[in-house]
């Protein structure tokens, strides 16, 4: 076996690239094996789980104020236009 996923405790280690081992872990996941009783590389663990970062919520872009940009310039008072008569 090139590409491997043992359990812990068995006499075969993990083996294969990472690409190859987060494929069999998708497939497993896919046939309803539960990740964590195989011995997965640490950065495979979460295979299959969507990204805490991804769950959590949006926060809205804020516009940014007057003087928050260190090169900001003060606002200027913008001259009346001349409307004609």
């Amino acid at each position: 076996f090139s590409v491997l996923i043992s359990r812990p405790g068995s006499q075969a280690a993990t083996r294969g690239n990472s690409k190859q081992l987060e494929s069999l872990a998708r497939a497993m996941k896919q046939g309803g094996f539960d990740l964590g009783e195989w011995a997965l590389p640490p950065e495979l663990k979460n295979v299959g789980r969507p990204d805490a970062d991804a769950m959590a919520p949006k926060k809205p872009a804020s516009k940014p104020e007057a003087g928050d940009e260190p090169n900001a310039e003060p606002d200027k008072e913008t001259p009346p236009q001349a409307r004609p008569d």
